[in-house]
Parts: C-alpha cells; sequence; structure tokens
C-alpha cells in the first residue's frame, strides 16, 4: 500500500517536508508526488456526482527519511531553450540552445514562477502520495 502524507513545510525552490519518516516506511529515494486539492465533479444538470478529481503538481524524491518526517526533492528535468532568436543579436551571442533543468517549487514573493509551468506552487497541507511505479522517465517532455 503506498504512503500517504502531506507537505509540512516548503524549505526552498528545490526542497520540501513531508510528515512522514522512517517509522511510515519512508526511505531515502523513495518518490513521491504531491497532488493538488482534490475536486468533486458533479453533472450541472442534475447533480449527479460524477467523481473526484486529483492532479498532481509536482514529483519529489526523498533525501532525507527522519523518524517522524522526510525532506523530499523535486528531481524532473525539463528542456527549454535559451538564447535570443532575432537577426541583430545571432552574431553578438550565438545560436539558441537546449538546456536541461529541474523543476522547482514556487517560493513565498516570487512573482516569475506564477507565469512558468515547469514551477509548481505547493504550499502546507498539500497531499503527498507514494509512487509505486514509474512509467516514465526524469525527463518531462513540452
Amino acid at each position: 500500500m503506498a504512503i500517504e502524507g502531506k507537505v509540512a513545510k516548503v524549505l526552498d525552490a528545490r526542497a520540501l517536508i513531508v510528515n512522514r519518516g522512517s517509522l511510515a516506511g519512508v526511505q531515502p529515494e523513495m518518490r513521491f508526488k504531491v497532488l493538488e486539492e482534490e475536486v468533486d465533479v458533479m453533472d450541472p444538470d442534475n447533480d449527479i456526482f460524477f467523481g473526484t478529481l486529483e492532479r498532481e503538481k509536482v514529483r519529489i524524491k526523498i533525501t532525507e527519511a527522519h523518524p517522524m518526517f522526510s525532506v523530499g526533492r523535486t528531481y524532473e528535468n525539463y528542456q527549454t531553450t535559451v538564447g535570443y532568436v532575432g537577426p541583430d543579436f545571432l552574431a553578438a551571442i550565438g545560436s539558441p540552445r537546449s538546456v536541461t533543468k529541474v523543476r522547482t517549487l514556487k517560493t513565498q514573493g516570487d512573482p516569475i514562477a506564477n507565469f512558468d509551468e515547469n514551477v509548481a506552487a505547493v504550499v502546507t497541507e498539500d497531499k503527498v502520495i507514494q509512487l509505486e511505479s514509474e512509467s516514465h522517465s526524469d525527463t518531462i517532455e513540452n
């Protein structure tokens, strides 16, 4: 059975604390997904309950497992292009190039994060569930 917990604290742009530790079975290298708040989906025509929608914000890998809590860090990579694409600047800075970055967590007071889909707005009490198996690599295709 998958281990479930909650975000206890966001430490920085890549690390957070989960309120489950080694006493609950958490070990370093375990991977978890952080979820958005669940949303009940209702039929607007007749109020029939369709189910609950649960969406993933970001994935973390446990780096430290203490008895009562764990520290996890983001690990998923994504590809992005850097460099200006315009005739006036190409000669000065060269061609655009692809770089690999790691997904991050939104930190308080970071207005840029609101516009970047690779920055997850994780908050205290977000649900965390262990990934029992992963079906894709650590790289996200954009």
